[in-house]
């Protein structure tokens, strides 16, 4: 490239306080592909690295480090003058994204309560994408996905640099109907032959219903299944069947369910994973406001 000029500078310092390309290409209105290329010619014009790289988040070298310092004394200044002046600073953080995968097995009730913290947070910006573990789990190796949120246990081995954090441990509840016509003696030697409504064989919840329904010889007549707890509930609610939730989803309502009986313990957690190393502020904060609704 020719020599940098103000733009590439105000990249580059724009860069630098984010820590990552995503969330500067955000803030200067550009695409992150673009930047990156633009980050890469002007280290070249630079002589040396300005930046050392783990995933998507940038840290400093010594050399960055005192690039930095020079255009961060000129672009605070420039920011302090336009406030001085009243004039709009292009310089003043924006609000950063950050990307949450939260798969379908999870209330929504119980995503909104962990989430409401963080749409409070000021300069911060939340995107949530729901869908299927196997979807997500892709998006997040790719590093599309910045957090995500489900039941998976996700080994060490499958993503790099990855962290965990226990959100929840849940009971799985056995709720019907009030109007639930359909009697039986005892909890749980009267299950089989229930109409149930259940999660789909690909969940880990399913997988802890199953072992509870064969260490009781428990056969039951499976009306549906589905991933989405809401759907579930509203199948049990209209006395269609019984269905066994986790306690995150039983919040709220009107009274129409009924309690039959608690599982026992399981192993069923709510992960929210994220990729160790250097993660950015934002994440960072995300994660400290997780770990706060524990």
């Amino acid at each position: 490239m020719n020599r940098p000029n103000f733009n590439h500078l105000f990249a580059f310092y724009s860069v630098a306080k984010s820590g990552s390309i995503k969330n500067a290409a955000l803030d200067l209105g550009v695409s992150s592909s673009t930047l990156s290329e633009q980050m890469k010619n002007f280290e070249a014009a630079m002589g040396e690295p300005l930046f050392t790289r783990a995933g998507r988040s940038l840290s400093l070298t010594a050399h960055g480090h005192r690039v930095f310092q020079k255009t961060e004394s000129f672009f605070s200044g420039s920011s302090e003058l336009l406030d001085t002046l009243g004039m709009p600073s292009n310089s003043k953080p924006s609000a950063r994204r950050v990307e949450i995968g939260i798969t379908t097995t999870i209330s929504k009730l119980f995503s909104y309560e962990i989430l409401r913290p963080l749409f409070r947070e000021k300069n911060m910006h939340i995107r949530v994408t729901e869908s299927q573990a196997d979807v997500l789990l892709m998006e997040f190796k790719r590093q599309n996905i910045d957090i995500f949120i489900t039941h998976e246990k996700i080994s060490p081995s499958i993503v790099k640099r990855l962290k965990a954090l226990v959100v929840r441990q849940p009971e799985l509840v056995l709720v019907a109907g009030k109007g639930y016509e359909k009697k039986f003696p005892r909890f749980p030697e009267g299950l089989s032959g229930q109409p149930f409504f259940l999660f789909t064989v690909r969940t880990p919840l399913r997988w802890e219903i199953e072992k509870f329904f064969k260490a009781h010889s428990i056969v039951p007549e499976v009306r549906g299944e589905v991933d989405d707890p809401e759907i579930l509930r509203a199948a049990a609610e209209d006395n269609l069947g019984l269905a066994i939730l986790p306690d995150h989803a039983l919040k709220g309502g009107d009274g129409k369910l009924q309690r039959l009986g608690v599982l026992p313990k399981s192993e069923v957690c709510i992960y929210a994973y994220y990729l160790g190393g250097e993660p950015s502020s934002e994440v960072e904060r995300v994660m400290r406001a997780l770990k706060e609704t524990q």
